[in-house]
């Protein structure tokens, strides 16, 4: 018989990880046209989700209730008219932005990707977001080489973590700015690392890279294009060092245009902002192909996501504080059954 009630994690307002609470009694999703639901195996919470939460997310502003989580890995339990090429018992996963903190989500079919039976669904889920950011930053973007270098400020974050992860697969060479008490674990994965202050001379006088990952935001810019080499390429993933001084939409456009400015100096270097959400609505294959190829690369043991903790619904409020408070090595995941 059908479970007849929802549990999830639900926010009315946006403000404080207090505003998190469990709802038990919600009812039951039901798929419409061209819809699934699914049976939610694992979700990962992260920085973004924080974002939401607070009101600073440009895609998520109108007032809720939502339910948080940016993506999921799960099984297909019902289908909605309409559906073809999957069946109840699918796995599957999506990048949802909001509600996939919940023990069910409806999602469109068209936007699913199928999940090996073999792979570990925590170890799947963290793929979804952060990994996938990095890979197409790296391959679609950057279109970065074997036997590049790569930066990533921020080595020890959720992409940063990504970008060392993938450097063996893809064949690059990984380097890092990370504080002191990140540097082992990093070079432990294979990175060079750099520290917080003065990674941009101290690059450069490395011999430079031909890829920067930049996911902190404008404060970093200048001193990405400086380490890079003549013919490579800086990829902004991330407003956060805008955001967290209350710069808002207004702060991340200058941002933008200081960013994008300096693709028009002659120095063979170029700059592009990369964003999950806006790329894969632009290239919807590219999505689906390159989830697919991550989820390949985990079930042949080529790439290990790390994950710090699995959480219930009800310790999703104290996973946030934890991403505001920083120092985290590894993904969060929840598991709604937990």
């Amino acid at each position: 018989m059908e479970t007849q009630n929802q549990s999830a994690v639900v926010f009315e307002t946006f403000g404080g990880p207090e505003a998190l609470h469990v709802e038990t009694e919600l009812p039951m999703p039901q798929p419409a046209a061209g819809e699934v639901r699914i049976h939610v195996e694992a979700a990962s919470v992260q920085w973004t989700d924080t974002m939401i939460r607070r009101g600073k997310y440009p895609a998520v502003r109108k007032p809720g209730p939502y339910i948080p989580g940016y993506d999921l890995v799960g099984t297909i339990d019902a289908l909605g008219p309409g559906v073809t090429g999957l069946a109840v018992g699918d796995r599957v996963a999506d990048l949802t932005t909001v509600g996939s903190n919940a023990r069910y989500a409806v999602r469109a079919a068209a936007g699913l990707t199928q999940v090996p039976a073999t792979v570990d669904a925590s170890e799947a889920t963290a793929l979804v977001l952060s990994w996938m950011t990095a890979y197409q930053a790296l391959s679609r973007v950057a279109k970065v080489q074997p036997g590049q270098r790569v930066l990533v400020i921020g080595g020890n974050g959720a992409v940063g973590l990504a970008v060392i992860g993938l450097a063996k697969a893809m064949g690059y060479e990984a380097w890092a700015t990370a504080g002191e008490t990140h540097r082992v674990t990093l070079e432990e994965r294979g990175a060079r690392v750099f520290p917080r202050d003065g990674w941009s001379t101290a690059v450069r006088e490395a011999g430079g890279v031909d890829v920067v990952i930049d996911g902190v935001g404008e404060s970093g810019f200048a001193g990405a294009f400086e380490a890079l080499r003549a013919g490579g390429c800086v990829v902004g993933l991330g407003m956060s060092s805008v955001i967290n001084r209350g710069g808002g939409l207004p702060g991340m456009g200058w941002a933008l245009a200081q960013f994008s400015v300096r693709n028009l100096w002659p120095n063979k270097k170029r700059g592009a902002f990369f964003s999950i959400t806006d790329y894969r609505k632009k290239n919807p294959e590219h999505w689906s192909e390159d989830l697919a190829t991550l989820f390949s690369l985990l079930d042949a043991g080529s790439i290990q996501p790390t994950i710090a903790e699995t959480l219930s619904l009800g310790q999703v409020a104290d996973a946030h504080r934890r991403l505001e408070k920083g120092g985290l090595r590894g993904k969060l995941i929840l598991d709604p059954w937990a």
